[in-house]
């Protein structure tokens, strides 16, 4: 299994790109003796560029968005259709892979179960990440595919409006707006859903500025509401209106804080779900869950430890809980409040998507060595994917060209394969010199591996400052395999 487009070359520590004062001569750089010149022999491991974002779940089946991100100052540099989102399809049970496909401009995957005699479908949402003006703009559409095999059955383009569409967790409804939100569209009948009668009264309701801001919440299972004091005798306030009770939840935790928190954390949940009664279970920062009944009474109020937020799923009389950043997973009855059982999962930089009853995925938000994603049970039971790595050799001389340049000529190993190495580094913003000194801003360099008849296997982009001998490095890979983005940092 292989790692899809990200983010711009990683640079060195701001403590190397010290800034000359105004009116002085260009600081500079001794070429090839100053150790951070690509110079000598650097040796380093490259981990997949890589960003993962959990889309949808259903039938044993995980379904992620995949973004790679290649080169981006190279003219040759990462083909448009390899930077493109990659929807990857996994095995729940395994983590095997199952299918893998490019989608342009994909912005969210949902999967809708069968209902009747409508078949289960996968939902894609196709939106420009860069909005031009009309008549320049590419509509949104939604996209319906089968959840096997991935074959696209329907393709429905989606009205021009300000702003961006979103799907409901179950993918059954097309939410509009951000803070404009409008009636929700069914996906199945292209009809308006019939809302409770309290949700249509807040959505008719007009949005002044700095008066009243309204959004869908977790998925479009919550309309918030946002009300700012508009004349003397109101109060600030925020309301959660279901979509699917109607009921109303204030914000404000019911609770006294159960560890260090500001005031303002406990105006609003970071997360909340419907329960089966109508009432509402509500995540705050304090680590606590509240379960309140369909009056927004309070029920119970479970600290889950940590200080920490969680992410929360219901599966009937079961809530799964996830930590934010203490990677801490359990279940809860609802009816009770009775904690079910809890132990420490995943990894706590991760972010935590809760998919099952007592199970949840953990997606590494960062690049780098480590796992890619984890998925873990309550049970102890899981499995981990790991970053793709390369390890890669530099053994090179650096060469003078002028006060902007330098080049570097040399051999690489890659993963054991001996190669030809060129590179042409470029100063930014002060002097290169044969021999001198003082401190310096940054130095970028753009490099090729080559066999030794010719034929391209990578280029890369590296960075460097002045007298530490690090090198912060981007390879991409030219061959057809999928995954050819990686980033990491040689050192002598």
């Amino acid at each position: 299994m292989r790692p899809s487009p990200r983010l711009a070359l990683p640079l060195l520590s701001c403590a190397l790109l010290l800034t000359a004062c105004p009116g002085s001569p260009p600081p500079g750089l001794d070429v090839p003796s100053n150790p951070a010149v690509l110079h000598g022999t650097w040796t380093g491991t490259l981990t997949s560029d890589l960003l993962l974002r959990a889309e949808a779940f259903g039938d044993g089946r995980l379904y992620l968005l995949r973004y790679e991100s290649g080169l981006g100052s190279s003219p040759e540099a990462s083909a448009p259709n390899r930077k493109a989102p990659v929807l990857w399809v996994l095995d729940a049970a395994s983590g095997a892979e199952v299918r893998f496909l490019p989608l342009e401009d994909a912005q969210a995957v949902r999967f809708r179960p069968a209902e009747g005699a409508s078949p289960a479908r996968l939902l894609v949402l196709h939106e420009p990440s860069i909005r031009p003006p009309p008549p320049a703009r590419v509509p949104a559409a939604l996209s319906e595919r089968d959840p096997v095999t991935l074959e696209e059955v329907r393709r429905t383009p989606l009205p021009d409006r300000p702003g961006p569409y979103f799907l409901s967790a179950d993918g059954g409804w097309l939410l509009t707006g951000s803070d404009l939100p409008d009636v929700p569209i069914d996906t199945r009948t292209g009809q308006p859903v019939a809302l409770p009668a309290s949700v249509r009264e807040q959505l008719a309701l007009p949005q002044p500025p700095n008066g009243r801001l309204g959004w869908w919440r977790s998925r479009g299972d919550f309309l918030y509401v946002e009300q700012y004091p508009g004349k003397a005798g109101e109060t600030y306030r925020i309301r959660f209106r279901s979509t699917t009770s109607g009921g109303a939840f204030r914000g404000a935790a019911q609770h006294p804080a159960t560890c260090t928190v500001t005031p303002s954390d406990l105006l609003a949940p970071t997360d909340l779900v419907n329960l089966p009664d109508g009432g509402a279970a509500l995540a705050y920062r304090d680590g606590t869950v509240e379960l309140r009944d369909a009056q927004d009474r309070l029920r119970k109020v479970v600290s889950l430890g940590g200080c920490s937020p969680y992410r929360l799923r219901v599966d009937g009389d079961v809530l799964t809980f996830a930590g934010e950043f203490t990677g801490s997973l359990g279940t809860l009855r609802v009816s009770d409040g009775t904690l079910l059982g809890q132990r420490e999962a995943g990894t706590a930089q991760a972010s935590p998507w809760p998919v099952g009853p007592g199970t949840a995925v953990w997606v590494c938000p960062q690049r780098g060595p480590g796992a890619l994603l984890t998925l873990e049970r309550a049970s102890g039971e899981g499995w981990t994917l790991p970053a793709q790595e390369h390890r890669l050799t530099l053994d090179t001389r650096a060469t003078w060209q002028s006060k902007t340049q330098y080049t570097s000529l040399g051999t690489a190993t890659l993963d054991g394969e001996r190669l030809n190495f060129s590179a042409v580094a470029s100063a930014q913003g002060y002097e290169l010199r044969p021999q001198t000194s003082p401190p310096i801003r940054r130095v970028v360099w753009q490099g090729e591996l080559r066999r030794a008849g010719g034929e391209l296997v990578a280029r890369l982009e590296g960075t460097h400052g002045e007298g530490t001998a690090r090198q912060g490095v981007q390879l991409e890979l030219k061959d057809p395999d999928r995954d050819f983005a990686f980033v990491g940092e040689l050192r002598r």
